[in-house]
């Protein structure tokens, strides 16, 4: 059995090694990597990798907003042309305006309705709706192309967002409505109780990800686990068995052992990318211990013991990606000593 593991955000940039590498205990994550093979690749996030995994093609956008509404809402894009309109919360500097992403902003359900709803009250007409089918997911429903292109939540997460505002032949028309969109929601009673409560504000959103649902394969993989909207999207529109991720490898494994030996199976492990994005070095070293023991200790069991026959752990971001393959006679590299993790961050960060 071939197992693929999306692992986002294992190499920091370097301006942060010492912090974020400083004495782990990683023993098992060290081993498969240094007894791999590895190939260094470009920088990518983790929209394009998925979707380029399973033959998405760019619109130009990567078409995530009709991808998660086959999860959000449990049908496809119905004709229309979907953007996510993620609420925000921003914040101005002197000199900047700063996003703060909804996985801390603690968005009640409630709240997203009535919000979503002024929205579609103000903008009343019958090219455009806005949706709040998940909390932290808005979407925007269009008849049409925009006729722009935006740049992913997670390049915007704790960045100026001027640089990453939409561009493209209609950018000014989506400026002057991202604008009244923030003074709508900055002055609803909904943040007005939020800001009593001492909770960040709801006042704006961010579009991005725009597109039909598209025409893609199955990428050659047989099976999918996560958690990740996108990944299941893309496996509900590939026809792939697909189940959420659990905390250990071992109902993973059972199943595909139990379903058909072989195979290509994909893991999406994104537990490191918003702690990364927030800059939440605490954060993200806790996550990364906890996926030593729960997933990297038993994997390396796994291809010890010829369950899983090749494994390949595809640690990509933003500035430059590595892809590394460890199998069972791999692991018999003994003469290869167990690098610490701050060595190969070091060898693989640009």
């Amino acid at each position: 059995m071939l197992c693929t593991l999306l692992l986002p955000d294992l190499f920091l940039p370097r301006a942060v090694h010492d912090d974020a590498y400083r004495d782990l205990q990683l023993p098992a994550l060290e081993r498969l990597l240094s007894r791999s093979d590895s190939t260094t690749l470009p920088g990518q996030g983790f929209e394009a990798w998925l979707c380029q995994a399973f033959g998405a093609a760019p619109q130009p956008d990567w078409p995530v907003a009709a991808l998660t509404l086959l999860v959000d809402r449990g049908g496809d894009d119905d004709g229309g042309f979907w953007l996510r309109a993620d609420p925000v919360h921003l914040r101005a500097t002197r000199d900047r305006v700063l996003l703060s992403d909804a996985s801390v902003l603690s968005i009640r359900p409630e709240e997203a309705d009535t919000l979503v709803a002024a929205l579609n009250a103000y903008f009343a007409d019958d090219t455009r709706q806005f949706f709040a089918l998940h909390p932290q997911r808005w979407y925007l429903r269009l008849n049409a192309h925009p006729q722009i292109a935006t740049r992913t939540l997670l390049e915007a997460i704790g960045k100026d967002i001027h640089p990453l505002l939409p561009a493209g032949p209609q950018a000014l028309y989506w400026h002057r409505m991202a604008n009244e969109i923030q003074m709508l929601l900055h002055a609803h009673a909904v943040n007005e109780a939020r800001a009593e409560r001492g909770d960040p504000i709801i006042n704006s959103v961010w579009l991005w990800g725009g597109g039909h649902l598209p025409s893609i394969s199955t990428g050659g993989f047989h099976g999918l686990w996560s958690k990740d909207a996108l990944a299941l999207g893309l496996a509900r529109n590939a026809g792939l068995p697909a189940a959420p991720n659990g905390d250990a490898p071992g109902p993973w494994l059972e199943s595909v052992t139990r379903a058909a030996r072989g195979g290509h199976h994909l893991v999406v492990l994104d537990q490191l990318m918003l702690p990364a994005r927030h800059g939440d070095l605490p954060m993200w070293r806790e996550r990364l211990a906890r996926l030593e023991q729960e997933w990297f200790a038993p994997l390396l069991r796994a291809v010890r013991d010829r369950r899983v026959t090749r494994l390949n752990i595809a640690a990509i971001g933003p500035d430059r990606g590595v892809r590394f393959e460890v199998t069972p006679v791999a692991l018999l590299r003994v003469w290869r000593a167990g690098a610490p993790l701050a060595a190969h961050a070091a060898t693989h960060t640009a």
